[in-house]
């Protein structure tokens, strides 16, 4: 359950789980900035007011190749990336740094919220 971010801007929000999404759900929307979550539970996904969702997915107890890739993909024509979440779940503690990875590789600007 991926969408396709249309971009407004090269400034972009990230709601990293259930914190994440929790935060972005209460800050004011700016049209000049984009809003993403993702998650590994579809219904947290779901019952954000966040446009722009990625659900990330695991294979052996490892987020997929695959949430990495797509996730890589719509990055990709950003500049700066603010990641919001909390390290108290798997979803923070595991999946940020290999996000935050992603980042470096693409040369983005991130700064994290925790």
């Amino acid at each position: 359950m991926s969408e396709v971010i249309n971009p407004k801007s090269q400034i972009v929000f990230i709601g990293l789980g259930r914190g994440g999404i929790r935060t972005l759900n209460l800050l004011e929307k700016h049209t000049d900035t984009d809003y993403v979550i993702c998650d590994t539970d579809n219904f947290h996904l779901n019952r954000s007011n966040v446009e722009n969702k990625i659900l990330l997915t695991y294979d052996l107890n490892s987020i997929s190749q695959d949430s990495l890739n797509n996730f890589e993909k719509q990055m990709e024509n950003r500049y700066i990336l603010f990641f919001v979440c909390s390290l108290g779940g798997k979803t923070g503690l595991e999946t940020l740094p290999k996000l935050l990875a992603i980042c470096k590789k693409l040369n983005k600007k991130t700064i994290c919220i925790l």
